[in-house]
């Protein structure tokens, strides 16, 4: 992996909510960046609950995941913020176990793998090239 592609390890800086749109910041360290992605009102809904550690009566999509995951021998070991493309953030999840020798890498909405690293308490890593797409220096804010 050369310079541009490397990883960068980021946490929620800020979650907002508003009637204009929905926001879920990322805070990187090197450099002192704010990563955005903006989510609609399910996808804002569900990463509260995540955050929250609320759980509905009935299983959720990410409900039924967890315990897949669980039931299944996986852990997710992170989550990936690793690329742009037609102006869409492209995400991933790195699972471990479930009998693999090899990482299982699966694609994932942002939203999604988001509030799947939130509830596994996973890193969550933006590559160098999203963050110098989508960035926002923080003394900007």
């Amino acid at each position: 992996m050369n310079k541009t592609d490397s990883m960068i390890e980021a946490e929620i800086w800020t979650i907002s909510e508003k009637e204009d749109g929905n926001s879920v910041a990322l805070s990187i360290k090197d450099p002192e960046l704010i990563v955005p992605l903006f989510l609609d009102d399910g996808e804002i809904k569900m990463v509260l609950r995540a955050m929250e550690g609320i759980r509905s009566t009935r299983p959720q999509t990410q409900d039924l995941l967890m315990n897949f995951i669980r039931e299944s021998g996986f852990e997710v070991i992170r989550m990936d913020l690793y690329g742009v493309k037609d102006n869409l953030v492209q995400a991933r999840l790195v699972f471990a176990g479930g009998g693999r020798s090899e990482a299982l890498i699966l694609d994932a909405q942002p939203s999604d793998a988001l509030a799947l690293a939130i509830r596994t308490q996973c890193r969550i890593y933006v590559s160098r090239k999203v963050a110098d797409t989508l960035g926002i220096r923080k003394d900007f804010l």
